[in-house]
């Protein structure tokens, strides 16, 4: 099963009786409920690293992030400029995207330094469309400015060719490791985080 706690739960009475084999992935540092109930339930929980998986009382197996490093060649960089920045994932509240424009373009150490930031993400859920719509009425000055871009979600095998143009990678995101940081890192694209788990 994969981020699925509750329907695992739910479905663990049923393979348990009849000897199916129950795997969960789970990947995020938050340990619900139904996530320590299926501790005792399932098989194991599969997982990326340590801080993606809260678990305590399940048999456990980290895979690491799967990314084929063959996709994700190292350039390394000429221009040293760090002025054009980007931030790909989610776009949802939990990525602090607001202290990333805040910390890019309002900053005041940062005045005339950046000279612009592309956020690309689309938001998944309601409570991201209105988080969304809300950091464009906030920040609508700085996209008029076109020193703020929202760009949608790309396909991940995309990422090498459309980080070409940028110079710097941020993000906000304090909960398990993003996979995209360590591929900014295997392109050779310098990364600005607050996640303890890349750091």
């Amino acid at each position: 099963s994969h981020m699925t706690e509750v329907q695992s739960l739910l479905l663990s009475p049923f393979t348990r009786s009849l000897g199916i084999k129950h795997y969960l992935w789970y990947a995020h540092a938050h340990r619900s409920v139904y996530l320590r109930i299926c501790e005792f339930m399932l098989d194991g929980i599969v997982s990326s690293t340590q801080g993606s998986c809260p678990v305590k009382h399940s048999e456990k197996f980290l895979i690491g992030q799967a990314i084929d490093t063959q996709d994700f060649n190292f350039r390394s960089k000429d221009d040293l400029e760090l002025d054009n920045l980007v931030h790909i994932g989610r776009f949802d509240p939990s990525k602090n995207l607001d202290r990333v424009i805040e910390t890019s373009l309002i900053n005041s150490d940062n005045e005339g330094l950046i000279d612009s930031l592309t956020i690309m993400g689309t938001p998944s859920n309601q409570k991201a469309e209105s988080y969304k719509n809300g950091l464009e009425r906030r920040f609508k000055s700085l996209i008029e400015n076109q020193k703020l871009c929202f760009n949608p979600s790309v396909p991940r095998s995309t990422i090498p060719d459309l980080t070409k143009e940028y110079n710097l990678f941020i993000h906000s995101f304090e909960g398990s490791l993003d996979k995209v940081l360590l591929e900014a890192t295997l392109l050779g694209l310098p990364v600005i985080t607050v996640n303890q788990e890349f750091i």
